[in-house]
Parts: C-alpha cells; sequence; structure tokens
C-alpha cells in the first residue's frame, strides 16, 4: 500500500522536532504499514497541490490525503520556475 500526500506547513510537520518521524503522515502509514508519499511544503498553495495532483499518476496510490490550506497563497510561473505568493 503506498499513500500520496500533500498540503502546507502543517502536512509537512514543520512543528515538529523529528519531522520523519513524527509528522502525521509517518504516523498514518506506519499504522497502516503503507509507504509515504509526502510532498507537502511549508507555505505551499492550493494551486501548487492542484498542480502536483495533475503532475502525478495517482493510479500508483492506494490513497490520496490533501491538506488545503489558505486561499490567500498562490503562485505564479516565472523564468522556469513557481513563485509563491502570500497575501496574509
Amino acid at each position: 500500500m503506498k499513500i500520496y500526500f500533500d498540503g502546507c506547513s502543517i502536512t509537512y510537520g514543520k512543528e515538529l522536532s523529528d519531522i520523519p518521524k513524527q509528522r502525521y503522515s509517518k504516523l498514518v502509514c506506519d499504522k497502516l504499514q503503507a509507504e509515504e508519499y509526502n510532498i507537502a511544503r511549508g507555505g505551499g498553495s492550493n494551486r501548487r497541490i492542484a498542480r502536483n495532483l495533475l503532475e502525478h499518476d495517482l493510479s500508483q496510490y492506494d490513497m490520496v490525503v490533501l491538506q488545503m490550506t489558505k486561499r490567500q497563497r498562490t503562485e505564479y510561473y516565472s523564468y522556469g520556475h513557481w513563485q509563491r505568493v502570500s497575501w496574509a
């Protein structure tokens, strides 16, 4: 079993002292004996989450867990890479 996680700092586990071992995606995967695939980023936007969904082959995952973030966060593409923007 393989589980896809995406979101912002909460899903990433930024507030934790040992991120790879303590974040909730790791705990869920340990409980379900699943492989964790977590691409969450601190400050991530809902647009980033949607873009990631379109860029990944979700058929290779048994479950998808998304933690949506603040509406004020967004991103735009400039000079070959994505730029984050936050209005709050």
